[in-house]
């Protein structure tokens, strides 16, 4: 498994930049309410290595957690390409080389299509 962090957003974001953190403190659960402008600081103890405590921040009423992970499973991971070779088409981009013309073939093509527009 890995995990990958998601940052604030939305609403909560907007609501809660308006004010600067004035103090952060570790807690070991979440009061019923909280203060403007600090930082709750859970103890996580089931992620292992440098994330050691889940952020908090309460704003509009409501707890609302910063930075949560997302589990992506080692399967899922195998399915994501790791070489331009295992990329899939699906924009129609030509990439086979005798679809392309060169300048001159362009340039002709042109010519030859403005030529028979006039004798239309």
């Amino acid at each position: 498994m890995i995990n990958i962090g998601i940052g604030i957003g939305g609403s909560v974001k907007s609501s809660y930049s308006s004010s600067a953190v004035s103090k952060t403190q570790v807690v070991s659960e979440l009061p019923e309410t909280g203060k403007q402008g600090e930082i709750y600081l859970v103890r996580n103890n089931t992620v292992e290595g440098d994330n050691l405590y889940n952020e908090y921040i309460y704003v509009n009423d409501k707890w609302e957690r910063l930075g949560s992970n997302i589990e992506i499973s080692d399967e899922i991971l195998s399915q994501i390409p790791t070489k331009t070779s295992q990329l899939v088409n699906d924009s129609n981009y030509v990439t086979n080389p005798e679809n392309y013309y060169t300048k001159d073939e362009l340039d002709r093509k042109l010519e030859e299509d403005a030529f028979n527009w006039e004798d239309a």
